[in-house]
Parts: structure tokens; C-alpha cells; sequence
């Protein structure tokens, strides 16, 4: 079954540079939203504490947007030399060869994408704040 040419290898990417590249991409982001918010500097700074959850996610949206969704690398990724890619696609494949290009995510894939990162982080953040305006923290 390995021989035939249907069969298709996973291709090994090191977690450590999957990380790095995450890594690479919240610098990012700090660095935009450091910029960002030098704009509202002179804005009531309560109000800005109150949105900072929806300033992330915005944030988060645009880098998404101009990258992923354009299936291009997110900065972190191109550092890194790795690129997202479908991995369900199910063509055929010549002996010992993968594909490399062409394989780009689907738009449902890309969806998800955003309703997990974007969202999870920005309802992780709404949830901290909430918790912390209420003195749910731990002492």
C-alpha cells in the first residue's frame, strides 16, 4: 500500500518551529497593537481597557485577512519556511513525492480558523476581564 500511488507521506514539520513561528506572529501582533494603541493615547483610558478584548481581535482579524485568507504565510510562518496547507486532499501522488503547492486550505477550513483562534482568544479575553471586574480571581 505504500508503493501505491495514492499512498501520500505526512510531511514532518518540527513543533518546535510551529511554535516559534506562534511565537513570532503574538510579537507581531504586540508590536501592531502597541501602535494601535498609541493612536487612542489620548482617549479615556478606561475605555480602552474595556475594548482592548475587541482590539486584539481586530487585530488578530487583519493580520488574518491579509495572510491566511490570502493564502499567504503569516509573517511567523514565512520565518519559519512553513506554510499552511490541506492535508485532507486525497489526489494522487507519484512515488515518494508530495505535493508541496496547490494544496491550500479550503474555505471552510479557513472559517474555522478564525471562529477558533480569533474568537476563542477574544472570548478567553472577555472572560478574564469579566472575571477580574468581578473579583473572581484567585487571591
Amino acid at each position: 500500500m505504500a508503493d501505491s500511488p495514492k499512498a501520500r507521506r505526512p510531511t514532518r514539520v518540527l513543533r518546535v518551529n510551529q511554535l516559534d513561528s506562534w511565537m513570532l506572529d503574538d510579537e507581531l501582533l504586540s508590536i501592531i497593537k502597541a501602535q494601535l494603541l498609541r493612536a487612542f493615547a489620548y482617549f479615556d483610558p478606561s475605555v480602552i481597557s474595556r475594548l482592548q478584548p475587541e482590539l486584539d481581535a481586530f487585530v488578530q482579524f487583519l493580520i488574518f485577512r491579509f495572510t491566511i485568507w490570502n493564502d499567504i504565510p503569516t509573517p511567523g510562518n514565512k520565518l519559519q519556511n512553513l506554510e499552511f496547507r490541506d492535508e485532507t486532499f486525497g489526489g494522487p501522488v507519484g512515488r515518494g513525492k508530495m505535493p508541496l503547492k496547490g494544496l491550500n486550505l479550503q474555505p471552510s477550513q479557513k472559517f474555522w480558523y478564525i471562529i477558533l483562534l480569533v474568537g476563542g482568544r477574544w472570548a478567553w479575553q472577555r472572560a478574564a476581564l469579566f472575571s477580574t471586574r468581578n473579583n473572581w480571581a484567585l487571591q
